[in-house]
């Protein structure tokens, strides 16, 4: 007979999960950062765009996607990577933390041993230049600061020295 008694009313979620992310928005086939100039330094001199330290790490970040080898592997549609090559714009949306929604991917990523990190070098837009204009994103239009990245980056950045 309980079931007909009074029920109690639910209550709301107070978390928010950030959407899927998918990659089967348009990525330019011969576009590449390699042909690209580098984002983050045209505001390196406009220190009121983004935190100096942070676009310091991108622009370090940028040199070495570029010191890659030449035959440095293509990261596939299905690669880790692959989920940062969409169009940044709209990722955050409004009234959110742009860190507290990335933060956990990011770490999930980066936040792994060396051999699983030597898996993330990859290039093109599938690849580290698509982090590399995502994080650039961040850092320009949310204004995520360089404490935030420096330990993920630093840690991908011996990857890349270790190729």
């Amino acid at each position: 007979m309980s079931f007909f008694g009074p029920r109690l009313s639910k209550v709301p979620a107070t978390v928010t999960a950030p959407p899927p992310i998918q990659p089967t928005s348009f990525i330019p086939q011969k576009s590449t950062i390699r042909e690209a100039p580098d984002p983050v330094s045209r505001n390196l001199s406009h220190p009121d765009r983004g935190c100096p330290s942070a676009l310091q790490l991108l622009s370090s970040f940028h040199k070495r996607i570029l010191s890659l080898p030449k035959d440095t592997t293509e990261a596939g549609i299905d690669h880790p990577l692959a989920r940062f090559s969409i169009d940044p714009v709209g990722c955050v949306k409004d009234g959110e933390d742009a860190w507290e929604t990335w933060d956990g991917p990011l770490n999930s990523l980066l936040q792994k041993d060396p051999q699983e990190l030597n898996e993330l070098v990859v290039v093109r837009q599938r690849g580290l230049e698509g982090l590399h204009r995502f994080l650039s994103y961040l850092v320009l239009d949310h204004g995520i600061q360089g404490g935030l990245l420096e330990g993920k980056l630093e840690r991908l950045f011996a990857a890349i020295d270790r190729v």
